[in-house]
């Protein structure tokens, strides 16, 4: 008999655009209060029965083959990424969550990107229509039925803001438009109006991935297969009151069946075996209820007795043997995919990263690699001596470890900061990023300053005509600063590389000034200017540089290619050629 396994469907979300809350509302739960900075940061799952989708979804869905629709709420798209590749099709279907008055947002174009690379079918969930000025909310209704009762001024505000967002997925590589008026779902994408926190569209939104799944992928749900191999991802440990330790798996090939031989990756490396003791499903709703199973098939997620399986396999792959023929194959197996996954691409320099699960390890060095971070080491586990002493020897903005989920003794913070380490800690991986940056901009504008007292920039003033205010001793004209910055007390030379001058003084509207920007009009006055002699009306000087400072200044660029602006840049080349042609005429 040919049955259809649940589709898997995962929600990628730029962050705060409501992912946990869309999913808190779908299974009546609490979660969006409970994890850290209101975002979900490890993969769980929550399963739809077919039961309840029919009972939701009753005015647009009238049948369904498979036995529901199984979430998985995902710590981000690079983790889904990763498991993705790693997973088998972990994922059959997605939803990308966009909120309606934002747009496109930098994680949503990353998520559009994994969505073409993995080519994931897909619609869109145009979240937070209540925040369109004027709306009113008719909870648990669907889009059409609320929509009709908006007021002109709202519908017609909703209507810029969807075609607005529309133009924004063109622009992406997607043809999108409203669900209702997609002619064919395999060339245009559906864009679902929603309010996750009302429900409002939510029965849409299910009704369209139940109808895609229905359509586009009965034959990839297709299994008859009850014997074979079990192959799953732990997601987390936890103790349950009267059963002890248990893990919570997601099953995406085969079955499990109590008595089943299991093998999980752990932190070490060396995978451990046990026997599943029992199998439990927990239902999501008014009332969480448990249910020990003595068989389940894929897809699905459970939680599994096993003694020896704890918080060091969470994140790492699982498997079920029906007996130990294979066991040590499989062993072997997980050995060598462990080497693999943590067989990342690091340089000389680089980042330290810390984190608790291959899963994060992989997540954090997606995003640096998508911003050109370079990393030095990646590792599972807490920060050690070890780190601090490799992070002691790099420079500037890789002189950091960021800890993601990781522990950090009290005597490894000492020591960090003793040696002028620092260690980024975070529950959140979008705030470690960001306060990553905010510690490499810090870093940039000391150094800058630093850098820039040792040396001067280029510029390029010109004598304007009809601006002599006095001819020497001190010599006062009008100057037009052409490009960089004028200071007080730099030296000046001619076009043909001489040293002409010295600023001694700047005026703008005859108050003192320590520098003129480009495009300013200053007054400058210096002792070694004479006029007739070495300064004439329309002269042009640049800043004087010598070549340690023009060989700083290019290093300096390399590293840091915005350091200069573009006029500044050409300075510096005019002023290098200058003095390049000065030297040949020398010799």
């Amino acid at each position: 008999m040919v049955h259809y396994r649940q589709p898997i469907v995962s929600v990628l979300a730029h962050v705060d655009h409501g992912k946990t809350t869309l999913l808190d509302y779908i299974r009546k739960s609490s979660i969006a209060k409970k994890e850290a900075g209101g975002i979900t940061q490890h993969i769980g799952a929550s399963e739809i029965t077919k039961e309840a989708l029919l009972n939701m979804c009753s005015k647009y869905i009238k049948e369904v083959d498979f036995d529901g629709l199984l979430f998985l709420d995902t710590p981000g798209h690079e983790a889904f990424s990763y498991l993705r590749e790693k997973g088998g099709n972990l994922a059959d279907l997605c939803i990308l969550l966009v909120d309606i008055t934002e747009g496109i947002k930098p994680q949503t174009k990353e998520c559009i990107e994994i969505l073409k690379n993995n080519k994931t079918p897909f619609c869109i969930a145009a979240n937070k229509i209540d925040k369109i000025t004027g709306w009113k909310c008719f909870p648990d209704a669907d889009f059409n039925e609320s929509f009709s009762k908006q007021d002109e001024s709202v519908k017609k505000d909703f209507e810029l803001k969807m075609y607005k967002l529309i133009g924004d997925f063109y622009e992406t590589g997607f043809s999108a438009d409203l669900y209702s008026r997609v002619d064919s779902f395999e060339k245009t994408i559906a864009l679902i109006p929603i309010c996750a926190r009302s429900g409002e569209g939510v029965i849409d939104l299910i009704s369209i991935l139940v109808g895609l799944a229905s359509k586009y992928l009965k034959e990839n749900l297709k299994t008859t297969d009850s014997t074979g191999v079990g192959e799953g991802v732990i997601l987390e440990a936890k103790d349950i009151t009267g059963i002890g330790k248990t893990i919570d798996v997601i099953l995406y090939e085969g079955c499990i069946s109590q008595k089943d031989i299991i093998i999980a990756g752990t932190k070490s490396g060396e995978p451990v075996v046990s026997k599943v003791k029992a199998i439990l499903r927990e239902k999501i709703g008014p009332k969480k209820e448990m249910n020990f199973c003595k068989t389940v098939s894929a897809a699905i997620g459970v939680k599994i007795s096993a003694l020896g399986i704890d918080e060091d396999s969470v994140g790492f792959p699982v498997v079920f043997l029906k007996d130990d023929k294979k066991t040590k194959e499989e062993i072997q197996k997980m050995k060598e995919l462990f080497k693999e996954e943590l067989d990342i691409d690091t340089d000389e320099t680089g980042v330290i990263i810390k984190s608790d699960t291959i899963g994060s390890i992989h997540a954090l060095c997606g995003i640096l690699k998508n911003k050109n971070i370079k990393i030095k080491s990646a590792e599972i586990g807490g920060v050690k001596k070890e780190d601090v002493a490799l992070a002691e020897v790099a420079k500037d903005k890789y002189k950091v470890i960021l800890a993601y989920n990781a522990t950090i003794p009290e005597d490894i913070l000492t020591m960090a900061k003793q040696r002028g380490i620092t260690i980024i800690q975070e529950k959140v991986i979008y705030h470690l990023l960001e306060r990553y940056e905010d510690f490499v901009e810090e870093t940039k504008k000391s150094n800058n300053t630093s850098f820039l007292k040792q040396i001067s920039l280029p510029s390029k003033i010109k004598l304007l005509p009809d601006c002599i205010f006095r001819k020497n001793n001190p010599f006062i004209g009008g100057f037009e600063v052409l490009s960089g910055t004028v200071k007080k007390d730099i030296q000046l030379m001619d076009e043909t590389g001489n040293v002409s001058g010295k600023v001694d003084q700047i005026q703008l509207n005859g108050k003192n000034m320590q520098k003129g920007e480009q495009g300013e009009k200053v007054a400058i006055s210096s002792n070694y200017f004479n006029y007739g002699k070495n300064i004439k009306e329309k002269d042009i000087f640049y800043s004087f540089l010598n070549n340690e400072t023009i060989t700083m200044l290019k290093e300096k660029l390399i590293e840091e290619p915005d350091f200069l602006s573009t006029d500044e840049k050409k300075t510096l080349s005019e002023i290098e050629k200058i003095k390049r042609k000065k030297l040949l005429e020398k010799n």
